[in-house]
């Protein structure tokens, strides 16, 4: 029994590091300031004017006390059209290219009810072509390239949307609400959906953006998240901690319990 137990341990903490859950390298959570959370690298906040290019510096305007999905409370950032910005992502090139390869996107967003096209990210730099990845005006799926499928988004509430992008198997996996939305093929290593040095978030060349959008959090991670981690992400929240579930847990406690016993033993 006693080795039984110690099995265990030695499967629980197995488990346990192999969930090892990504850290952004950059988060966002608007607390009255652009600057990312812990200070420094801050978002610039931009305007098009609904047409192509970098547009114009935009203020920022901050809503307090705006109650989340889970019930917590946060400061938001509040979007007018055409606003979006612009992140330095801190990502070195991976994935064996020389750009940015594999990587995860965090937001938390409230769309209004209108049909709107919204540009969840745009990879051009100076914003000269089409959005790179989208929300579907007509039924609110996500795609690209007229490629829409999965869960829809339910609108005028808060969501949390992860794109774990992997280009070494052109793929990229969207969560909502910490489960897999749907899977869609991208191109390979260094192409379209590759990011520099900067990436831009909610940016559109042509102005298909929502007339408003709220946002409580934005963050990047340095490779492909899993589902696990999206899981553990769960819903909108002050929060971008990610929260094991029970099952997880019940592996530490056995760990903790087979590591405590053997102690005794020895």
């Amino acid at each position: 029994m006693k080795n039984n137990i110690v099995l265990m341990g030695a499967v629980a903490l197995t488990s346990i590091g192999q969930a090892q859950f990504l850290n952004p390298t950059v988060h966002y959570d608007f607390n009255n300031t652009l600057e990312a959370a812990g200070g420094g690298n801050a978002a610039q906040l931009r305007n098009t004017g609904g047409v192509s290019g970098l547009g114009s510096a935009a203020s920022a305007t901050f809503s307090a006390g705006v109650t989340l999905a889970d019930g917590s409370t946060d400061t938001v950032l509040a979007m007018n059209q055409f606003d979006f910005f612009v992140v330095n992502h801190l990502i070195p090139a991976n994935g064996g290219g020389g750009f940015v390869n594999q990587y995860s996107i965090l937001m938390d967003i409230e769309l209004p009810t209108e049909n709107t096209w919204v540009s969840l990210y745009q990879t051009s730099t100076a914003n000269t072509n089409d959005g790179d990845y989208w929300i579907r005006n007509t039924d609110s799926l996500f795609g690209v390239s007229g490629n829409y499928t999965g869960t829809t988004v339910v609108r005028n509430q808060w969501n949390r949307i992860i794109l774990s992008v992997d280009l070494t198997t052109s793929t990229i996996n969207t969560y909502l609400n910490g489960t897999l939305a749907r899977t869609q093929g991208l191109g390979g290593v260094d192409g379209r959906h590759s990011l520099d040095t900067s990436i831009l978030a909610f940016a559109d060349n042509d102005g298909e953006m929502p007339s408003s959008m709220r946002v409580a959090n934005w963050a990047i991670y340095d490779g492909a998240m899993s589902a696990e981690n999206a899981l553990a992400l769960g819903v909108a929240s002050s929060s971008i901690e990610a929260v094991p579930e029970p099952a997880t847990m019940v592996l530490v406690g056995l760990a903790a319990a087979a590591v405590a016993r053997r102690n005794r033993k020895n």
